[in-house]
């Protein structure tokens, strides 16, 4: 209980921040989306592909900002979450195990 306010904070500054950069972001990705479009790309020979590309834009600027936005407050809730929260100690034995170098492997080397 005693980090809460900090957690509040950085996750309030997390949501902030991430509202703020998803326009951007959808912005940026439209435009690369209609880039490859108009632009002389080798992959988009096909008339089909192009129509493809188009339908994937059209979807994209009818409901991709509306993702984005609606995705910020379940990323600050596992955010907040992840905050409080550690590992089991299963996955931490697996993670070492993992990583761990064994005698075996140092003496093939």
């Amino acid at each position: 209980m005693l980090y809460s306010p900090i957690a509040i904070v950085i996750t309030s500054l997390f949501i902030l921040f991430t509202t703020l950069q998803a326009p951007v972001a959808w912005f940026s990705h439209l435009i690369v989306l209609i880039q490859t479009i108009t632009g002389a790309n080798e992959n988009m020979d096909d008339t089909s592909e192009k129509l493809n590309r188009l339908y994937t834009i059209i979807v994209f600027f009818l409901f991709g900002l509306p993702i984005l936005l609606i995705s910020i407050p379940v990323d600050g809730f596992v955010f907040f979450y992840n905050l409080f929260t550690s590992p089991d100690e299963d996955e931490e034995d697996e993670i070492l195990a993992e990583n761990h170098i064994s005698d075996q492997s140092l003496e093939i080397f």
